[in-house]
């Protein structure tokens, strides 16, 4: 399967994809209660957009060819990150 890097505007679909693939895991529906699975997709996609921009900035994120599945993943020395980025994931 070929892989492309994905551009700033792959973004929110890298969002979408990781949101939809990870809304069935028992721990998501415990750190989110009470919700539908429409509901904690939209949950997730914004849970997962700080990471994926984060990523794209301290990392890297390949795409399968069809955008049927992404990987996301930060740069060993990417983990010295400015305090302004960390208080996003904080936040």
């Amino acid at each position: 399967m070929k892989c492309r890097h994905a551009k700033n505007a792959d973004l929110e679909n890298v969002s979408n994809i990781l949101a939809s693939a990870f809304s069935e895991e028992p721990v998501h529906k415990l750190i989110f209660p009470g919700r539908d699975r429409d509901s904690l997709i939209d949950v997730l996609r914004n849970f997962f957009r700080i990471y994926v921009n984060l990523a794209s900035k301290y990392g890297g994120i390949p795409l399968t060819e069809n955008d049927a599945g992404a990987l996301v993943y930060f740069r060993s020395e990417s983990m010295a990150m400015p305090k302004e980025e960390l208080t996003k994931i904080d936040s």
